[in-house]
């Protein structure tokens, strides 16, 4: 529990003003309310479960990040990232995201 305090002071999780215990417990809960809904929901509700653990795992290596943590330390967050990149190109979920850039 002593290693964790750090992650609770990068922005924007310390405005929440959270104990350390919560926050694992809510970031816990949500991990595996996502895999039961990707594991049992329909499309759509799988689709919506694996962008937000795409989202929780972007700011899973923004916070790494932020406390400076070694780069070794990236590695599981990345791979865990791509994976879910890969089950969202599969899904088609990509397909419909579309970047205009101006030039």
């Amino acid at each position: 529990m002593l290693d964790f305090r750090q992650f609770v002071q990068v922005p924007p999780i310390n405005l929440l003003h959270m104990q350390p215990a919560t926050y694992m417990l809510i970031v816990g809960i949500v991990e595996v309310l996502c895999a039961v809904v990707i594991v049992l929901g329909n499309y759509q509700q799988g689709k919506l479960a694996t962008w937000a653990l795409l989202v929780m795992m972007t700011g899973a290596i923004y916070t790494l990040y932020s406390i400076h943590h070694p780069a070794p330390n990236f590695v599981p967050a990345c791979i865990a990232l791509g994976l879910i990149l890969v089950r969202l190109y599969t899904m088609g979920a990509l397909d419909q995201v579309q970047v205009k850039v101006k030039i």
